[in-house]
């Protein structure tokens, strides 16, 4: 089926809110003790995963909230294209806070 018009606008607000969260999300990353606690040799890709998971889950719950469904496998890899079609964006904002 996948995302409509709006499901796509929502889609991408809530991927900016992600990009303008991950100064906070990043901070606690810099301090070697938690980095060597989650054993984290990259903690800039743990922070992509950890962005990337959070806007697919914000979305679903968007998603579900309204339709009272989850959505279907084609609107998952919708979102999931939209997110990657945004993916140097929020890499360069990961780097640019660390």
């Amino acid at each position: 089926m996948g995302l409509s018009i709006t499901d796509g606008g929502i889609l991408e607000k809530i991927i900016n809110q992600e990009i303008a969260r991950i100064p906070s999300e990043i901070k606690p990353f810099k301090d070697p003790k938690l980095r060597n606690r989650f054993q984290l040799k990259e903690p800039n890709d743990f922070i992509f995963g950890v962005a990337f998971g959070s806007i697919l889950a914000d979305f679903s719950s968007y998603y579900t909230h309204l339709y009272q469904n989850q959505p279907d496998q084609s609107e998952v890899d919708e979102a999931i294209s939209v997110i990657t079609n945004r993916m140097a964006e929020i890499r360069n904002a990961i780097f640019n806070s660390g």
